[in-house]
């Protein structure tokens, strides 16, 4: 199957600008192994958040970088991007990424696509 990678309000876009050469490159290979395989990416590189969000989750050095998504069909919406800092998902970006998703549902606000490197 192949999945359209989009996201939310150039977060991803403007989330590569602000990390180094080595994350950013890390960053973009996960995003480009999510689209190409979809919901048959699993843990530990995509997990659960639960109510119909997941996570795809990156690694460099001791940095930890998770991308909030959601399918749609054969769609893939990135709708948070961020460097985790805690253990847990803060918060805010779990309510964020919600809000996001629930605009996108009402067709408030419209994904658009990632620019390529």
């Amino acid at each position: 199957m192949a999945w359209l990678l989009l996201q939310c309000d150039n977060r991803v876009d403007a989330f590569l600008l602000e990390v180094g050469v080595a994350a950013e490159a890390r960053l973009r290979r996960d995003l480009r192994t999510l689209a190409s395989k979809g919901n048959a990416l699993r843990y530990p590189k995509t997990d659960s958040l639960g109510d119909g969000l997941f996570e795809l989750r990156t690694e460099v050095a001791t940095n930890i970088y998770r991308n909030i998504f959601i399918f749609r069909g054969s769609v893939i919406i990135v709708l948070e991007s961020f460097q985790k800092k805690t253990p847990k998902t803060p918060k805010r970006h779990l309510d964020a990424a919600k809000s996001r998703r629930d605009q996108i549902d009402a067709g408030t606000i419209f994904p658009g696509e990632i620019k390529p490197h």
